[in-house]
């Protein structure tokens, strides 16, 4: 007799389908990018070949100029030949990250079809398997535990639980350092789900083993779960209250303990071949971006200051899509490095705190064995969580993909809550009210996570952009409305720069738009007295810059064109240029304009403005500086810029009025 696929049933698989699908079309964005084989888009298919070739060094020799170097671990020096994050040693590229993505995916598909299997897809592949258990395990528990939940609750459980771990973010940039922290958390979630069918299955030694190899294999791409890995080893002898034999207990534990054994020796064995020392992955010997040799990593000072950075930071606003731009923090502790886009947990994902009506129901049913289970999986998922939350918070630094290892096991507990909130717990008088509060935090969580995927380093602007106009178009007009009835202004400004006539040399930036990484930057360089130049960069590349020009005034005036002045390119401001071509020029167009010269690029990519204005950077009292900005003024865009034709004509009459002074 066929077994009919039930409501419930159909809604996780719909649920998985639509989260599998999104997570491919993400990672897909990257294929185009597959191309630059000196990013990080290869590394691991260089390690496959090295393991083909029968050696455990990836298949890219370094640069002879990387080698000849007096140090070639100095990130300056190293910086046009290095191998993006990769560990040097002894003439050879190795992987500080673990091997088992390779091995469990990428090494076999090669022998398989003959051909690579990209990283980005990997990534994806492993995020989909992933996903795949985190489903089986809500629709488990809500047949056991939460009968009464409906088929949209469980649906909308999948759903968050797929968001909440973050996936949707880091998968913007499937590479390197992702695929890793991916494949370990998909291991991780199927030794739960094995942990899960051990305790509800009658504890048949199968499902032991099946999480045994899972747990076995996870340390292997991410050596930070081997902790989590001892502690989940510990939940499969719960509960402890029955009376058992040691030797039971043992012989439970034997199919978990022998992989775990076997992997321990592999990965022993891997390291001493690659360096000599069981313990060493090579992050001594890594090519780092910043030189951080001397500096301690790792201090439970850093503490604070990380469950600060992750939990209550909060991001900047913008006017413009995607409305919040994730913070950069710089170090605020000796010692502590600083992060990278961080969005504020509780802010961008307000629905964890569901998490705590799972520990909740619990909690009720604390005396009941039929709850055991529950308790017995909860405790793995949310240890799994603190443990990797205390590795993390002692690191001296925060960062965006950290945030899937952080809420793999929490994302879990909190899918489970809102299955209990729904179920069980929102009851009363006011049940209605802690309805819709609920519904409330689970949209915008969702929301926020796209929010935050799309602002991603950039990476949807940049890879997809026939989607991004798709939606950031429409998305721009209440930000476009507010602009008009406040009487914003765009376009070139002019600017009295005030020279302090004690000279102070090297770069000052006086007029910036962006964020950190992303950054636009108008910059006074003064390499002598009465000498000075100006140039634009984008981050740290100048493109354009003036000659040295002589001064004998403390003041100069500029004139200044440049995209980052305007909205955004897929903003309604640009409708009115019916004129293709004058569009083209005004959204990538740079022009510096002094009574000594005028500088003329164009660049397809600039930053978006983040802000209606630049922002002026004010000298900081006490602390000499090159120059800063005494005036600036709002030019007519529609009119040349010192003589350099930005817009020749405007496609309607600007509104007349004195220009803004600010």
């Amino acid at each position: 007799m066929k077994r009919r696929i039930s409501r419930h049933g159909l809604s996780c698989l719909l649920a998985w389908l639509l989260c599998s699908g999104l997570y491919l079309w993400i990672a897909h964005g990257v294929a185009q990018l597959a191309g630059d084989r000196n990013n990080a888009w290869h590394h691991y298919e260089s390690l496959v070949e090295g393991f083909l070739a029968g050696h455990t060094h990836v298949s890219r020799a370094p640069a002879p100029e990387l080698l000849a170097l007096a140090d070639p671990f100095d990130p300056v020096s190293n910086d046009r030949f290095r191998m993006w994050d990769a560990t040097l040693y002894r003439g050879k590229y190795y992987l500080y990250y673990g091997p088992a993505p390779a091995v469990l995916l990428m090494l076999p598909w090669k022998i398989l079809t003959g051909e690579h299997l990209p990283q980005w897809s990997a990534t994806a592949a492993f995020a989909i398997m992933g996903l795949g258990a985190l489903a089986l395990l809500l629709a488990s528990v809500r047949a056991r535990h939460f009968p009464a939940v409906t088929p949209a609750v469980l649906f909308f459980a999948v759903v968050l639980t797929a968001h909440l771990s973050w996936l949707p973010v880091i998968l913007r940039r499937p590479a390197f350092w992702e695929l890793p922290i991916v494949t370990a958390a998909a291991l991780f979630w199927w030794s739960l789900f094995f942990l899960w069918k051990y305790v509800t299955a009658g504890r048949r030694l199968t499902w032991a083993l099946a999480a045994g190899v899972a747990l076995a294999c996870a340390p292997a791409a991410r050596p930070t779960y081997a902790v989590t890995v001892g502690l989940i080893l510990l939940c499969f002898t719960l509960p402890w209250d029955r009376p058992m034999s040691f030797a039971i207990r043992a012989r439970r534990l034997l199919p978990l303990v022998v992989p775990l054994t076997l992997s321990a020796i592999a990965l022993i064995l891997y390291n001493y071949l690659r360096f000599g020392a069981v313990l060493e992955f090579g992050q001594s010997f890594q090519l780092w971006g910043v030189d951080y040799r001397g500096q301690s990593l790792f201090s439970v000072a850093n503490i604070p200051t990380n469950f600060w950075v992750y939990f209550l930071t909060l991001p900047e606003t913008s006017p413009y899509f995607p409305f919040l731009r994730t913070a950069w923090i710089e170090g605020t502790i000796a010692g502590y490095l600083g992060t990278e886009e961080m969005p504020g947990l509780l802010f961008t994902l307000p629905a964890i705190v569901l998490g705590l009506a799972a520990w909740q129901q619990v909690g009720r049913t604390a005396r009941s064995p039929a709850e055991a289970p529950l308790r017995i999986l909860l405790t793995a998922a949310s240890a799994g969580t603190v443990i990797t939350g205390v590795f993390l918070f002692c690191f001296g630094g925060g960062c965006s993909r950290y945030i899937v290892e952080l809420l793999a096991g929490w994302s879990l507990v909190t899918g489970i809550g809102l299955m209990a909130f729904f179920g069980a717990l929102a009851t009363g008088p006011r049940s209605g009210l802690s309805r819709a509060f609920a519904k409330l935090i689970v949209v915008w969580s969702i929301a926020g996570v796209w929010l935050a995927s799309f602002e991603f380093r950039n990476f949807f602007r940049a890879t997809q952009p026939d989607a991004y106009r798709l939606i950031a178009l429409p998305l721009n007009y209440p930000g476009h409305w507010f602009a008009e009835i406040t009487g914003q202004k765009f376009g070139p400004v002019a600017l009295d720069l005030f020279l302090p006539p004690k000279f102070v040399p090297g770069d000052t930036v006086v007029l910036t738009s962006g964020r950190q990484n992303v950054l636009n930057k108008f910059i006074v360089e003064r390499p002598a007295a009465q000498r000075v130049r100006l140039r634009i960069a984008f981050n740290d590349e100048t493109l354009i810059t003036t000659p040295v020009m002589a001064h004998s005034g403390d003041y100069i005036h500029v004139e200044l064109h440049t995209p980052w002045l305007y909205p955004p390119r897929y903003h309604p401001y640009w409708n009115r240029f019916t004129d293709a071509d004058q569009r083209r020029r005004l959204q990538t167009n740079t022009v510096i304009a002094t009574s000594a010269a005028t500088i003329t690029g164009e660049s397809n990519w600039l930053p978006d403005s983040a802000s209606f204005e630049p922002v002026i950077v004010v000298p900081k009292p006490g602390v000499p500086t090159g120059a800063f900005i005494d005036r600036m003024t709002r030019m007519d865009p529609f009119k040349s810029v010192a003589g350099s034709p930005i817009a020749e004509r405007p496609p309607e009459v600007p509104p007349p009025g004195p220009a803004r002074t600010y």
